[in-house]
């Protein structure tokens, strides 16, 4: 059950738009899912007392990549242009919390999972990273969809 939970962590930040800035990809997911296992790994994070902290610390870790105004954008696609900008707002804002309490809530079945990187492909701006999440007992495919920006 531990690589289901991490597995749905993952998958949340998969499916969202990253910038890779001046670097590759591949680097980019690296560098945000090595920030999250330093985090989930810690033990003193670990304690009941300070699950806000570490919440917090996943948060950041993750907005520091993610453009949740794009990603909320892209989601609702044509919907989107029919919405006031007081609605895109408040879409935008919902939409960040959604997906913060569904990674940062399951993540507390991680047991040392592990991610191969497998492959990667740049077309224009957008790009695709191929990962996959691996345990002893199972294995997830994880595609992670970036779109260039600032670099």
């Amino acid at each position: 059950m531990a690589v289901i939970l991490l597995g749905w962590v993952v998958v949340s930040l998969a499916c969202l738009t990253g910038a890779w800035g001046g670097g590759t990809p591949t680097g980019a997911v690296k560098e945000t899912v090595d920030q999250v296992f330093v985090v989930l790994r810690d033990q003193a994070l670990k304690d009941p007392g300070r699950e806000m902290e570490r919440r917090a610390k996943l948060e950041e870790i993750i907005g520091r990549r993610f453009d949740y105004a794009e990603m909320a954008k892209r989601t609702l696609a044509a919907q989107w242009r029919g919405l006031s900008p007081e609605q895109q707002q408040e879409f935008v804002a919902l939409f960040q919390q959604f997906l913060a309490n569904s990674y940062v809530g399951n993540v507390d079945g991680y047991s040392g999972e592990q991610v191969e990187y497998l492959k990667e492909r740049e077309k224009g701006e957008f790009a695709e990273v191929q990962t996959k999440v691996v345990s002893p007992k199972v294995q997830i495919p994880l595609d992670y969809r970036l779109l260039q920006k600032n670099g």
